[in-house]
């Protein structure tokens, strides 16, 4: 494993083979970081988390703009991520940096495996993302939200408390909190 300066790893953490910790992180005490895991800088994980092989948190964030010439210039993301206590995310799922502020999990959410958030995301308490889940920049989910495998949120759409987007659901607009969608769009 590399543990960069500054890093702060709680008691009780266990960090299996070639993990990487890197500057300035912050892991909570009790949490189990399986294999080939990156915790990139100034990432913080809460207490008694579970993040399995090959999840990656605090990758810079999709960020680009196109200039006068129809270059694509990248934004830089300067912002982090916060991961709640009792979170568990699957194998191969990412959750990237905020380009100002923090993208954010909320505690007891649990993400299986391939699911993606993107930059700048709000993500409740008590969330179940399930495989091959994407939620796109700057959206955010309410406490209890439900997203069904496939499922998709676009960026900058508000899902209320509660609401179920159902397998391969597409929600292109705000969706009420209670609400269980199905299609595309939603």
């Amino acid at each position: 494993c590399v543990v960069e300066s500054g890093a702060r790893i709680g008691e009780h953490v266990v960090l299996e083979a070639q993990d990487y910790v890197g500057e300035s992180a912050v892991i909570g005490d009790g949490t189990r970081v399986a294999p080939l895991v990156s915790i990139c800088r100034e990432v913080r994980v809460g207490k008694n988390c579970r993040l399995h092989s090959g999840v990656v948190l605090g990758a810079d964030g999709f960020g680009f703009i196109q200039n006068e010439q129809g270059e694509q210039i990248k934004i830089p993301q300067v912002g982090s991520v916060e991961i709640g206590d009792d979170v568990e995310i699957g194998a191969c799922s990412t959750v990237d940096r905020g380009t100002l502020g923090n993208t954010v999990v909320g505690s007891g959410t649990k993400m299986d495996d391939h699911v993606h958030v993107g930059h700048n995301v709000s993500v409740g308490k008590n969330c179940i993302l399930v495989a091959f889940t994407g939620v796109a920049g700057s959206a955010v989910l309410g406490d209890g939200v439900i997203l069904a495998a496939r499922s998709g949120v676009a960026e900058h759409v508000r899902v209320g408390e509660k609401a179920i987007l159902a397998a391969n659901a597409g929600a292109t607009k705000d969706v009420a909190a209670g609400a269980l969608v199905s299609g595309f769009p939603a």
